[in-house]
């Protein structure tokens, strides 16, 4: 086979090899993280603390309004238990169950609101862990196809290395040197494709003698891009 077209082999492998990298680093990075899956979690970790902080106001407020009942309802049965005599002290009686009965409308009203709150917070709540249950199924299948994926990307690479090793090893030290060497100045393309007299790496004509010695396996390069040449 022309060396030069076996060179041609080589380059393709290694365009594969690095398009397949290219792959795997993407389905590694997709795995590490997903900003939606985030977002949602974030929501549903807020919806949470707001349910439970209304939660957990209602339940102070409900305790101390069981309280005051409890004290006014001490005051009132005292009041009238007909045992106290002293008109200050009834009226003081008088002036505290009152007094607790303001008290109680203002913690009923307040109630109210956070109940209220509680309501929407609890709908909220329920609405996000729905949203995240959703996400994080569909989350899970992408994750078992990107797993798949990686498995099948890392055993064609490990195959596509042993490949190159060969196509490596059957090409003369020098004619591999020159083909490593344009590579790494190339932005990883060595070798520029001749047809119809034209270099498909560049466009630039290529002159009858230079494909004359490439056909002939000798290694040319373009005047242009400087890549060496191989005639399809």
């Amino acid at each position: 086979m022309n060396p030069l077209h076996q060179l041609l082999q080589l380059q393709r492998t290694d365009e594969e090899i690095q398009a397949k990298k290219q792959r795997l680093r993407e389905v590694l990075l997709a795995q590490k993280g997903n900003e939606t899956l985030e977002q949602v979690r974030r929501r549903r970790q807020g919806s949470e603390e707001t349910f439970r902080d209304a939660q957990s106001r209602q339940k102070a407020l409900e305790f101390e309004l069981a309280q005051l009942d409890d004290k006014r309802g001490r005051s009132s049965d005292r009041l009238y238990s007909g045992k106290v005599k002293n008109p200050k002290e009834l009226a003081d009686l008088q002036q505290e169950i009152e007094s607790l009965g303001r008290r109680r409308s203002e913690l009923e009203d307040e109630l109210l609101d956070v109940m209220m709150e509680s309501e929407v917070a609890q709908q909220e709540d329920e609405e996000a862990r729905a949203a995240l249950q959703e996400v994080e199924a569909g989350w899970e299948e992408k994750r078992v196809v990107l797993s798949a994926e990686q498995d099948e990307l890392a055993t064609r690479v490990n195959a596509l290395l042993a490949k190159r090793q060969k196509q490596a090893d059957a090409l003369e030290p020098k004619l591999l040197a020159a083909y490593e060497s344009t590579r790494s100045k190339r932005g990883g393309v060595a070798m520029a494709p001749v047809q119809s007299g034209m270099c498909q790496a560049c466009g630039v004509r290529v002159s009858s003698n230079k494909v004359s010695a490439a056909q002939n396996g000798d290694l040319r390069r373009c005047g242009s891009c400087d890549r060496i040449l191989v005639i399809l």
